[in-house]
């Protein structure tokens, strides 16, 4: 829509004609000319007063800009459509009034920003401030009641400038900027403060070999009850019983480690999937 609607007024009607004294002189006669000048010219101004107002208050017209713009009152309700890269600055909050309503939209493949045209102007609580929309974005913005500032009162973003998500793909998606902080590492779910931490890159983790001379040595205890068992003998463990209490159970403790190679049937080779983070404009 167009200009806020304002009321009209009529002009040039004749509150106070002149007295009739029932005189038949000219001043007392009616006449076309006194009914058209004080009459009828003063109604089809004032019909057409209103119309011219109805008609640009109504006004719902897309408004395409390509290069930079600042808003008009003429632009109350209308839609500012950004066809390429040119920031859109908002007039300033006083002039435009309490009540002014603007949408602007981002069509540009590219993020473009929205700023205002007065510096002490705010913009949702802050001096200065803009916001960026990212493609097929757009945003409703009203003066507040104090005419000092703007306020975001509905908009076509997913997401708040700074969210940060998860994409699988190499580059950030049109209106997202790609986070390069974190990089070959793993995903932990919390329930309370997000963090990160840990030492070895993931990667170096899940391709790292093993064998037992790396680990210290230690001991394995094996313990066999003396009844209610049955199986075969072990080439390096073995259990026995003492003569004088056959129920004893008996353990036998052997060392290992610091030096004998061998095998795990494990295969840290895992599927993964690369992802990104990016941060939204």
């Amino acid at each position: 829509m167009g200009t806020k609607y304002t009321s009209q007024s009529t002009s040039g009607y004749n509150a106070s004609p002149p007295s009739d004294d029932g005189t038949a002189v000219s001043s007392n006669e009616v006449k076309w000319s006194f009914i058209k000048t004080k009459l009828a010219d003063v109604l089809k101004t004032f019909g057409e007063g209103i119309n011219t107002a109805i008609l640009t208050h109504t006004d719902e017209s897309i408004l395409d800009k390509a290069v930079t713009y600042t808003t008009t009152a003429a632009d109350h309700k209308r839609t500012v459509n950004i066809t390429a890269s040119a920031t859109q600055s908002l007039g300033d909050a006083a002039t435009l009034g309490e009540g002014y309503i603007v949408t602007i939209k981002n069509s540009h493949t590219a993020a473009n920003t929205v700023d205002l045209a007065t510096g002490t102007d705010t913009l949702d609580g802050t001096v200065g401030g803009s916001l960026s929309l990212g493609e097929n974005e757009s945003v409703k913005i009203t003066v507040d009641s104090t005419q000092t500032g703007f306020e975001t009162i509905g908009t076509g973003q997913s997401f708040a400038s700074g969210t940060l998500m998860l994409f699988q793909q190499s580059t950030a998606p049109t209106g997202w900027t790609k986070e390069t902080t974190h990089n070959d590492k793993a995903l932990r779910v919390v329930s309370g403060a997000a963090s990160s931490g840990g030492t070895n890159a993931f990667s170096t983790t899940f391709s790292a070999t093993y064998a037992t001379e790396d680990e210290s040595a230690h001991t394995h205890t094996t313990s066999i009850p003396a009844t209610g068992w049955s199986g075969g003998t072990h080439a390096t463990a073995r259990a026995y019983w003492a003569a004088s209490d056959p129920n004893r159970v008996n353990t036998r403790n052997l060392t290992s480690g610091g030096g004998t190679a061998h095998a795990h049937d494990v295969d840290l080779d895992i599927l993964y999937v690369d992802l990104i983070i990016a941060s939204k404009d």
